[in-house]
């Protein structure tokens, strides 16, 4: 027993040894210049140091922790700062927007970012030889039909929606955590001393609602707690009114 334990302890110490040898003579590769830029696939780099693939890959993951390396999934191993970032050529996109948002923050960050950005409004009159020209089409519209949308993803046109999450079919689509913002927002007006609030809502969601529900749940125990454990909350509450606009 004492014997494969002195025998585990030793291989420890002889791998710990292979490891950390091997990483200061790839630091050593690299500060000479014979490791550069991007470096050799990891199969490479074990024959040439003469060591398994996993002793190699540990020193490599140790340098890239001390910020001596970058490793990127895909595209290899780099000495720091030697990265080239692949340019991608964009081409024009289509941004479908409603006509009081044409002229919004996001629509003109899209256009600083794709300065070939086109906006559109009606998209009545939308024929697919038209679509031809883009490269992609990013709906901030929120009375594009379903059916619309459901026809870009057959003809494989890059797409992405926003704040609207695809029902019957798969795309990319980029959407607020509406509850968290809600939560967020129904807390600090409630430590600033608002106990009413009133919603207005546009459509269906109720997590709007069922976030300042748990916000003022919070917010009610936060206050018990600090009066006492067996002592009640006051008359604090909170007060909701609701309503549908349109």
């Amino acid at each position: 027993m004492l014997e494969q334990s002195t025998r585990r302890r030793r291989t420890r110490s002889e791998l710990s040894y292979k490891f950390q040898r091997l990483r200061e003579k790839i630091r050593e590769a690299v500060a000479s210049g014979e490791l550069a830029g991007k470096l050799p696939g990891e199969r490479e780099l074990a024959r040439r140091f003469h060591v398994n693939a996993k002793t190699l890959s540990k020193a490599l993951t140790d340098l890239a922790a001390e910020g001596l390396l970058s490793r990127s999934i895909g595209r290899g191993t780099f000495v720091k700062g030697s990265e080239v970032e692949p340019t991608l050529a964009m081409g024009p996109w289509l941004l479908v927007c409603d006509s009081n948002s044409v002229d919004g923050p996001l629509v003109h960050a899209l256009q600083a970012r794709n300065p070939e950005a086109r906006t559109l409004t009606d998209i009545s009159s939308i024929r697919p030889s038209f679509l031809n020209q883009f490269s992609a089409v990013v709906d901030l519209s929120v009375q594009t039909p379903d059916e619309l949308v459901r026809d870009w993803v057959v003809r494989n046109i890059p797409l992405v929606l926003l704040s609207r999450e695809p029902r019957a079919f798969s795309t990319s689509a980029v959407l607020l955590d509406t509850q968290y913002l809600a939560g967020r927002l129904g807390r600090e007006l409630m430590m600033s001393g608002h106990n009413r609030l009133a919603v207005i809502s546009t459509g269906d969601s109720k997590a709007v609602v069922e976030a300042l529900r748990i916000a003022a749940a919070r917010r009610k125990r936060g206050r018990t707690r600090r009066r006492g454990r067996f002592r009640r909350a006051g008359n604090y509450r909170l007060g909701l009114r609701f309503g549908h606009r349109g």
